[in-house]
């Protein structure tokens, strides 16, 4: 397990880096996992608020967000980019992302056997299917705003998760699953 090889508080869930960048000195390594949905429907609209950036009285930052203003790329890709710019993530040397995609159907139904609730709590298959692809594209936008060292994505379907590097030098790559290669490796 990852967090075996780090040293103790140097893990952080996106709600928590907050406190980890008030340290004076951050981990010399760390896992950070960024819940991009909770991100994207309040992190984001109360940091944004909270530090003044110029779109406050935008109806699209009210807390916590609605699936339909989530649907807004315009307003996702600044709140993320805002985010993502935030000068605890110039604090490192190397970044590594892996982006683990968990499609709509499947993501929906752990949730709902998690927490009793649909993902997002949208009960509209469609409407959460947007927003979900809307998720992840935002982060797709957004994730070389980190100047990432190496990046990889992992796709989890039916309990198998499939693992792939993505070139870093790449133009805006696109990260999807229909071209499978030979890079990739399943667990």
């Amino acid at each position: 397990m990852l967090s075996d090889f780090l040293a103790p508080h140097s893990h952080f869930s996106s709600r928590a880096y907050p406190e980890a960048s008030q340290s004076h000195a951050p981990p010399r390594a760390c896992c950070l996992h960024l819940d991009l949905s909770n991100i994207l429907f309040k992190l984001a609209a109360i940091e944004a608020q909270g530090r003044g950036l110029p779109l406050t009285h935008n109806p699209n930052l009210r807390v916590p967000r609605t699936p339909e203003s989530v649907l807004c790329k315009t307003t996702n890709d600044t709140l993320l980019s805002h985010y993502l710019n935030d000068p605890f993530f110039s604090e490192f040397d190397h970044i590594i992302i892996n982006t683990l995609h968990c499609d709509y159907p499947e993501n929906n139904r752990r949730i709902m056997l998690e927490q009793g609730r649909p993902l997002f709590n949208i009960h509209d298959k469609v409407l959460g299917t947007q927003v979900h692809s809307e998720v992840y594209a935002c982060w797709q936008r957004n994730l070389r705003l980190l100047s990432p060292n190496a990046m990889f994505e992992s796709r989890y379907h039916g309990g198998v998760v499939t693992i792939r590097e993505i070139p870093v030098n790449a133009p805006r790559a696109r990260m999807h699953w229909d071209d499978q290669d030979s890079d990739s490796t399943t667990l």
